[in-house]
C-alpha cells in the first residue's frame, strides 16, 4: 500500500499546527526531549529532524553531506523540509525562498542521522513517491524541498511517523 494512503491523515493539514515547537520536536523524535533551542532567523520556526547524510536526485546524482555540515529540518507552520548548512558549528540563517532560487532537481530519497526514541544515533532514509519533490537552493546554501502537486495536495508530509509520500 502506498504511504500516502496508509498515512492519509498527514495530508489533511499540518499535524503540528496545534502543538508548540518543543512538543513537535518530542513527537518527531519519538519521545526524546530537545537539548537546547537555537535562535536563528527563518521564515518560520524550524524543528531539526537530524543531520543531513544524502539527497538522491532523479537524474542519478547524489548530494552527500559531511558529518555536521547541514541539518534536515521541518517547518513548524508549513510542514516542509529544509536543508540548513552549519557554519562555526551553528546553523546559518534561513532566507525567504520567494526569490534567488536555484533549481537543483527532483529528490527521490532523503537520508539523515537522528536520535529518535533513545540516545543512539541511527541512519534513516525516505524513498519519496512520485511525483517527487524538487530541491531548490538559495545562494546562501540553504535548501528547500518543494513538494510536487499530487491529487490537489502536496506530494509529501512530515509527521511523527517521519517523512511520508
Amino acid at each position: 500500500m502506498p504511504e500516502r494512503l496508509r498515512y492519509a491523515h498527514l495530508f489533511q493539514g499540518n499535524p503540528f499546527e496545534s502543538k508548540d515547537v518543543t512538543e513537535t520536536f518530542s513527537l518527531l523524535h519519538w519521545g526524546n526531549k530537545h537539548e537546547r533551542l537555537i535562535e536563528l532567523n527563518a521564515p518560520e520556526p524550524l524543528i531539526m529532524l537530524g543531520m543531513m547524510a544524502m539527497l538522491a536526485l532523479e537524474n542519478g546524482n547524489q548530494l552527500r553531506f559531511q558529518t555536521g555540515e547541514a541539518f534536515l529540518a521541518v517547518g513548524h507552520r508549513s510542514n516542509r523540509l529544509y536543508v540548513v548548512p552549519r557554519k562555526n558549528n551553528r546553523p546559518i540563517d534561513v532566507p525567504d525562498f520567494s526569490r534567488k532560487l536555484n533549481r537543483i532537481g527532483r529528490v527521490t530519497r532523503t537520508d539523515y542521522l537522528s536520535t529518535k526514541g533513545g540516545s543512539q544515533e541511527h541512519y534513516y532514509y525516505h524513498e519519496h513517491e512520485r511525483p517527487f519533490p524538487t530541491l531548490y537552493t538559495h545562494p546562501t546554501g540553504v535548501g528547500y524541498l518543494q513538494p510536487a502537486r499530487h491529487q490537489g495536495g502536496a506530494s509529501y508530509a512530515v509527521g511523527k511517523e517521519g517523512i511520508v509520500g
